[in-house]
């Protein structure tokens, strides 16, 4: 049985996300191809053709940061498999190749969100934790 109140809260986060304040569609965001263009990042290729919106158009502009200062600052030790909007949450599956590597990718992960909810446009933590 799936939770409406956990639905209702992903719907309302979805019209934030993906639509306009005037209730015009939001342009589309990084798509996959896009991440690969740009960073050489494989995001979803098995996907990437049914994935209209992978990164939300609100986020571009804060995830390409993300992704620019883990590129810059641990290069090759992170390897993204992943970054995409999952259930309204900015989600990053990567693998490194130390734990301090891994530790300053969640802390410029947690910058990124951050930054995001600052612009609300991305669930505050306490919304996160229900």
């Amino acid at each position: 049985m799936v939770n409406k109140s956990f639905m209702n809260w992903v719907h309302e986060w979805n019209t934030k996300l993906y639509w306009n304040e005037d209730g015009t569609r939001a342009k589309p965001g990084f798509q996959a191809e896009e991440f690969w263009d740009e960073f050489k990042i494989k995001s979803w290729p098995k996907f990437q053709d049914a994935c209209a919106y992978h990164i939300p158009s609100k986020w571009v502009y804060d995830v390409r940061i993300f992704v620019k200062q883990v590129q810059d600052e641990l290069k090759d030790r992170i390897a993204f498999a992943q970054i995409k909007e999952k259930f309204c949450r900015l989600t990053v599956y990567f693998n490194a190749t130390d734990e301090e590597a891994r530790t300053r990718a969640h802390e410029l992960i947690q910058e990124c969100i951050d930054r995001l909810i600052n612009k609300g446009v991305h669930p505050p933590k306490q919304e996160m934790e229900e």
